[in-house]
């Protein structure tokens, strides 16, 4: 946040910078496990941001719910039925195995967690505010979905013009 203030102070236009996101396409960490790809694109630089698939699952979930004023955490209904949409778009295991229940007060914190310590630790993020931050008691993201890209199987795309983000808007313009 500060970057870009001390930016816009000084006359500077913010750089252009991509968020790509690569629904089903793993990498394998050194970590171990398999971790879906979140990558930033900056000035000719790439960096990564190693997530799980439900951890992936949930950020796209709050990604989606940011151009709706966020995530409303006290609809666990909403909320699971949102993330079991994006459940079935970015992990590759079996739905029939069963989809989490983001709605376990357990589950949800440590996914929280995952994905503050992911992107806490790739300088790029942080400088582009990729963290979830909570707005009015709803938990949200304060980037500009212009800057998202989607690419799918065979598909590249604008976020907002993403099959999964016309899912989860649908979801909760009907709910």
């Amino acid at each position: 946040f500060y970057k870009v203030l001390f930016d816009v102070m000084l006359g500077r236009k913010p750089e252009k910078w991509t968020l790509w996101i690569y629904p089903q396409k793993y990498s394998k960490e050194n970590s171990g496990g398999h971790k879906c790809q979140f990558t930033i694109m900056d000035k000719g630089k790439t960096a990564s941001i190693p997530i799980t698939g439900m951890d992936a699952a949930f950020y796209l979930m709050v990604l989606c719910c940011s151009r709706h004023g966020g995530l409303n955490t006290n609809n666990s209904s909403l909320m699971q039925k949102m993330f079991s949409a994006a459940y079935r778009y970015m992990s590759t295991r079996d739905v029939e195995m069963g989809i989490p229940d983001i709605t376990k007060p357990t589950t949800f914190r440590q996914v929280k967690h995952r994905i503050h310590n992911a992107i806490s630790n790739v300088d790029a993020a942080v400088d582009h505010n990729l963290e979830l931050i909570t707005k009015d008691g709803r938990l949200t993201l304060n980037v500009n979905l212009a800057d998202i890209r989607i690419s799918g199987i065979g598909v590249e795309t604008d976020f907002e013009k993403s099959e999964i983000f016309r899912t989860i808007s649908s979801i909760i313009s009907k709910a």
